[in-house]
């Protein structure tokens, strides 16, 4: 649950404004969009799997997540 979490926070050290963010890959448990939260910004989600999309679903329901695949995945920004 740690894995790559300490070179997040360091990244994030240089970011001046918080707003959306993207978790690629998103997976199941959570732990960088619980970090994005935590650091003020407003994530959503991307995975390939449904599956894993389901249990991250389960466990943060009040988070956008989209099924596809981010190598093909048309992202529209709203004007």
């Amino acid at each position: 649950m740690t894995n790559g979490i300490a070179q997040h926070q360091k990244a994030i050290r240089f970011v001046k404004q918080r707003g959306n963010a993207l978790d690629i890959s998103c997976g199941c448990t959570g732990r960088f969009i619980e970090l994005l939260v935590n650091e003020g910004f407003k994530p959503s989600g991307i995975d390939i799997s449904e599956k894993m999309l389901a249990l991250a679903k389960r466990k943060h329901p009040d988070i956008t997540f989209v099924q596809g695949d981010i190598c093909t995945y048309l992202i529209v920004e709203k004007p």
